[in-house]
């Protein structure tokens, strides 16, 4: 597959991973319609969704020079977590509940956001950006680790070992555990890259394999990546949730290179601008949803869920369009 194809066969495989993100994994549960049998398939089934956004920076990954690549860390990923996070911190929490609401002081206020941070690696008003937080420790650290001489099956191994005592020792400081998770899958993509090839018998072992394990286990049981734990039933299941993820992180860029090696209009426009719509989304939905539901009382779930995502896509397009200006593109990453 040759840079072009390749690029579009993963923007393609990075729209629908960010449409289930904002729609099922985060519109879903905050409007409430996360109690339906189709929720907690799609949570299983499309489980490696963030592992898949590791796994495909690996894949990116080059030797570059450490102040160099936390320049463009900061530049890329860098300002855009502080400048959203501290927006969606304003409009949510100081705003929202502290002004309107007053369901909270200001040292209360204050007190919260500190130890979210700290344990959770993300400021209240945007949880979404702890990934942000995560990926930007794990391509620093990895970067670091290959230039003094660190292979890839011994930084793979270690982080292997280090999450599992995570797993065992640590409760409060969830930051963590997505750090080693996504350093296990940033390595793993790395791998592939560089030596991992797999035949097409292979691949239908593996979607059997996969396919398999979304029948014989628990169905209500999904890998949140964030916890790093198996949400519902099944907690046991973790060390074969990650397997599970590597091997449909295979089978999907398998079948994206084999049917979405080309430009899908809307499908690879979010793909393209997936950073974009990571940092804005969440904060917009909780905003969202809180007005919709202080202005129509009698709501369904579902009907609230249609609701939102008609006014984020309004909303979305309006902020696309400011922050795309040529004063403005910075805070976005670009």
């Amino acid at each position: 597959m040759n840079r072009t194809h390749r690029n579009l066969t993963l923007d393609n495989i990075s729209g629908i991973l960010i449409l289930h993100m904002i729609i099922v994994v985060h519109a879903a549960v905050i409007c409430g319609c996360n109690k339906h049998m189709l929720w907690w398939t799609l949570m299983k089934i499309l489980c490696f969704f963030l592992p898949w956004f590791f796994y495909k920076s690996g894949m990116m990954f080059r030797l570059t020079d450490t102040k160099a690549l936390a320049k463009k860390i900061w530049k890329r990923m860098g300002i855009p977590f502080v400048f959203f996070s501290f927006l969606g911190w304003f409009i949510v929490e100081f705003v929202g509940k502290y002004i309107v609401l007053h369901s909270i002081s200001l040292g209360e206020l204050s007190v919260y956001t500190f130890k979210t941070f700290i344990q959770m690696g993300f400021f209240p008003g945007n949880a979404a950006l702890w990934f942000l937080m995560s990926l930007i420790i794990v391509r620093l650290v990895y970067n670091f680790a290959r230039i003094h001489g660190a292979s890839n099956l011994l930084l793979l191994t270690f982080s292997l070992i280090l999450f599992g005592l995570a797993e065992i020792f640590i409760e409060k400081f969830v930051v963590i555990l997505p750090i080693l998770g996504g350093f296990i899958f940033y390595c793993l993509g790395n791998m592939q890259a560089r030596k991992l090839k797999v035949s097409k018998h292979s691949i239908y072992v593996i979607f059997l394999l996969c396919a398999l394990f979304v029948l014989v286990t628990p169905n209500h049981s999904y890998l949140d990546f964030h916890v790093g734990k198996v949400i519902g039933d099944g907690s046991w299941l973790l060390p074969f949730f990650f397997v599970y993820s590597f091997m449909m992180i295979l089978f999907v860029n398998w079948a994206g290179e084999k049917w979405m090696n080309h430009r899908i209009v809307f499908i690879t426009f979010v793909g393209q601008e997936s950073m974009f719509l990571f940092i804005v989304h969440y904060f917009l939905l909780l905003a969202t949803v809180s007005l919709l539901k202080s202005l129509f009382h009698s709501l369904t779930p579902i009907s609230l869920l249609a609701l939102t995502i008609l006014f984020l896509v309004g909303e979305i397009a309006v902020l696309y369009a400011v922050f795309n200006t040529r004063h403005l593109r910075f805070l976005i990453g670009k």
